[in-house]
């Protein structure tokens, strides 16, 4: 980490925490929903006209199955605020903590 300056840092307060769970759906809501990618060719000018739906739209979260890595203070976050999209399942893996009620 160090040899391409990458900080990294611990997450010990419950803003943090918060703070890295939005994020994190934030993350996963402009993946699935391709927001990054559609900006870019509106920005490019390479809207398609007529639109379609498959275009730039993406899947989206709603039935979709989700996984998260870790299961800590972050991880548990996470899982409470993906909950409200209606995915089919949540899947992870962590070595130390149990599975979520």
């Amino acid at each position: 980490m160090q040899e391409k300056k990458i900080i990294v840092c611990n997450a010990v307060n419950p803003i943090s925490v918060s703070c890295v769970a939005e994020f994190t759906i934030g993350l996963l809501l402009a993946v699935s929903r391709r927001i990054v990618e559609s900006s870019g060719a509106i920005q490019r000018g390479e809207w398609v006209v007529p639109w379609h739906p498959d275009w730039y739209i993406g899947r989206g979260l709603t039935n979709a199955t989700v996984g998260i890595v870790g299961m800590g203070r972050i991880g548990q976050a996470v899982f409470e605020r993906i909950l409200p999209f209606e995915v089919s399942r949540v899947v992870y893996y962590d070595i130390y903590t149990p599975i979520p009620k």
